[in-house]
């Protein structure tokens, strides 16, 4: 595998800026540099619009695997294991950086940025596999290890922002996001569920807020989410 891995290091390597072109004209090839760690948020988002961040992607060595650009951030994936040891660079921090770099380009979005429409039209709903797996990892009491009580401000907002988006497309009242999410133990989850009680009018929003200002929010990440929780603005169209 390690001979493979260098192999293929170098055939990227050398066709770098091929790809590169071409993948800013398929959002396929866009996300697989993404994966790679190749390519940022803010210019998958620039290139193909926001609900790019939720297209799943077949594998192609493995074709039941599917993944999001948003799977990849809350649990990790084949494509980033596979290149952890390459790029020197945890799985952990990675998701983190990733879900930071989604929590800076969301507060600077005209809103609503995200299209329901869109996102349910997907063959293999990514909305669906994301509850799944989240579901599954809380009936077996696994830890996400993308989530901890010391990650940067800006991945708080990230991780929201996902979370936000998939409590809109289910509807709000008839989402059982809440109730899931409500099990977790990873206390920004817990915090990400208060916001969204806070939008129902089940919490107030001051006292969510705070539950969220524990990772020092970026000013205007905090303002964003304030102002969804009290239903000011919405995420999804």
């Amino acid at each position: 595998m390690k001979y493979w891995n260098k192999v293929e290091g170098k055939i990227l390597d050398r066709t770098d800026a091929r790809i590169e072109a071409l993948a800013r004209r398929n959002s396929l090839v866009a996300l697989s540099r993404f994966h790679r760690r190749k390519l940022t948020i803010e210019k998958l988002v620039d290139w193909f619009g926001p609900d790019t961040l939720f297209r799943e992607q077949q594998n192609p060595m493995y074709g039941f695997w599917y993944i999001s650009a948003v799977g990849a951030i809350l649990y990790g994936t084949p494509w980033y294991v596979g290149r952890a040891s390459r790029v020197e660079e945890p799985m952990v921090s990675m998701s983190q950086r990733a879900a930071a770099e989604i929590g800076a380009v969301v507060p600077k979005m005209k809103l609503p940025c995200f299209s329901a429409r869109v996102l349910q039209r997907e063959p293999r709903s990514s909305l669906e596999t994301i509850t799944w797996r989240r579901r599954r990892h809380l009936e077996s009491r696994e830890k996400v290890e993308s989530s901890s009580e010391n990650i940067p401000g800006e991945a708080v907002v990230g991780l929201w922002a996902i979370w936000a988006v998939l409590f809109e497309v289910e509807q709000e009242k008839d989402s059982d996001i809440i109730e899931m999410l409500g099990k977790s133990e990873d206390p920004v989850e817990r915090a990400v569920t208060a916001a969204m009680l806070a939008r129902l009018g089940k919490e107030t929003p001051d006292k969510s807020l705070e539950k969220l200002k524990a990772w020092s929010l970026p000013a205007s990440g905090a303002e964003l989410i304030g102002s969804w929780m009290r239903g000011q603005i919405s995420l999804v169209s």
